[in-house]
Formats: structure tokens, C-alpha cells, sequence
């Protein structure tokens, strides 16, 4: 897919924050079982444009939108960057069991 991870916070850290930029047109599926070991997640976008499939619901974010997930019960999902042209560039932070 081209998307870029990089650690913001120092191994271990709780929240461990993640930024990623996602290259237009990707799309990055995640199976319900990698939430397996966390406690909440958010998705917070830069820029650009990104859409958050969970289950049969999607979220369209825009920049400076954040979405919290409620992980009791864990779905699969994917993020997509909708842009042709455009990369989409946002924050995650996960907080694990």
C-alpha cells in the first residue's frame, strides 16, 4: 500500500502514539483480532481525507476530526484514503490491556 508508520512515543509509552500517512487511493484492512489487546483507540486526521469502515459503518473523517472506538466488542475494519491526489496524514493512539 505505500503507507508510512512512525512511533511518537518511546516503546512502552501508554498511550503508544503512531503517525501514519496514507498514499491516495490506499486502503489498509485490519481483522478484529489485532484490537485483541487494547483498551481504546483513537484516530485523529492531520490532513487530507480518510474513511473508516468498522463492520457495515463508515466514518468519513476530515482534517482535525477524531474518532474514538469502543473496543468491548472488536470488528473488523479498514482505513482508505478516498483522494486521488492527495495523502491523508493522522495520529493514532492506542492504549493496550
Amino acid at each position: 500500500t505505500g503507507y508510512v508508520r512512525r512511533a511518537l512515543t518511546p516503546a512502552g509509552a501508554d498511550p503508544d502514539l503512531v503517525l501514519v500517512e496514507l498514499p491516495p487511493g490506499a486502503e489498509v484492512p485490519y481483522l478484529a483480532t489485532s484490537y485483541a489487546l487494547m483498551r481504546g483507540h483513537c484516530v485523529w486526521l492531520l490532513a487530507g481525507r480518510l474513511v473508516i469502515r468498522e463492520g457495515d459503518e463508515e466514518t468519513a473523517l476530515q482534517p482535525g476530526d477524531c474518532l474514538a472506538y469502543d473496543l468491548s466488542n472488536p470488528r473488523d475494519c479498514a482505513y482508505r484514503n478516498p483522494s486521488a491526489e492527495e495523502w491523508a496524514r493522522y495520529v493514532v493512539a492506542l492504549s493496550r490491556r
